[in-house]
């Protein structure tokens, strides 16, 4: 319940609003199938600030509002930096600038202004940047176009498949440059702990015979204790605790278990012993 609280308040308290980083939801906003805003993130964010009720609420719309611009931004942001690291803004040099041309007044007219008129070359305004324009424009297209995955033989494409295939061809220029920074972030570390930490590797097949499965909703179950009720639950009987005791943890000592033992086996073991025996006290003999 903590994570989700912690996870979720990001759509629904102001300063969490504020101060979150969103990498998930770059990442599904780069995705062709996730890429409206109006899709899933809208009814995300309608859930976390509905009422008692499960209704929607004025501040679910709000808040929103905000996500989204926030999102927009910092992908927008991204591709302005990576365009300005592939396509630098040109500028022209003093020598390159281009000569004041002269201008001719009549001396009545020079003399009522020519304490005004500057001599000296005036340097023309500032090279429009055309990165803004031009991401933009890939930003809105990236919106506005409806897309899917394709095919790879017998299987789907994947999402940097996708966008090497659209950089490839020229459709975007800044966007795939984004994907390569925004996808190389996990999006979780679940798999990272799993991978490293010390508690994925007891619940091995060589550790133990629990299935992963049943330790997951094991797991599951004590962070959602809500979920079951352990009160609800019937008693069992004491007659009846043996039922439900896995036999894999029982070792039973009766002679029934003997079954199937060949004692053949047995007194070869014993004869062996024997002879084993003789012929050590054999060679110690002097």
């Amino acid at each position: 319940m903590l994570f989700t609280g912690a996870f979720f308040s990001r759509y629904s308290d102001r300063k969490a609003i504020t101060k979150c980083s969103y990498v998930l939801e770059m990442q599904l906003f780069l995705h062709p199938n996730f890429k409206s805003f109006d899709g899933f993130l809208k009814r995300i964010v309608t859930l976390c600030n509905s009422d008692e009720n499960g209704a929607a609420t004025s501040a679910g719309e709000r808040n929103f509002t905000k996500i989204k611009k926030a999102i927009y931004s910092k992908v927008r942001a991204i591709m302005l930096s990576v365009a300005t690291t592939r396509l630098p803004t040109t500028t022209l040099t003093e020598d390159e600038l281009p000569p004041v041309a002269p201008t001719l007044f009549s001396e009545d007219l020079m003399e009522l202004i020519g304490d005004v008129i500057d001599g000296d070359r005036v340097a023309p305004e500032a090279v429009q940047d055309m990165d803004a324009a031009r991401v933009d424009e890939e930003l809105e297209r990236w919106e506005g176009t409806p897309t899917s995955f394709q095919q790879n033989g017998e299987r789907p494409v994947t999402v940097l498949e996708f966008w090497k295939r659209q950089e490839e061809s020229g459709t975007y220029k800044f966007l795939p440059l984004v994907v390569r920074v925004l996808f190389a972030i996990p999006s979780s570390s679940a798999q990272i702990e799993r991978d490293f930490g010390t508690a994925g590797q007891l619940v091995t097949p060589q550790r133990g015979s629990i299935a992963p499965h049943n330790v997951d909703m094991s797991a599951f179950l004590n962070c959602n204790r809500h979920f079951v009720d352990v009160t609800q639950c019937s008693k069992i009987r004491e007659r009846d605790i043996d039922m439900y005791i896995p036999s894999n943890v029982k070792v039973s000592m009766e002679d029934d278990d003997a079954e199937g033992y060949d004692e053949d086996d047995d007194d070869d073991k014993t004869s062996s012993s024997s002879s084993s025996s003789s012929s050590l006290s054999t060679s110690s003999t002097p």
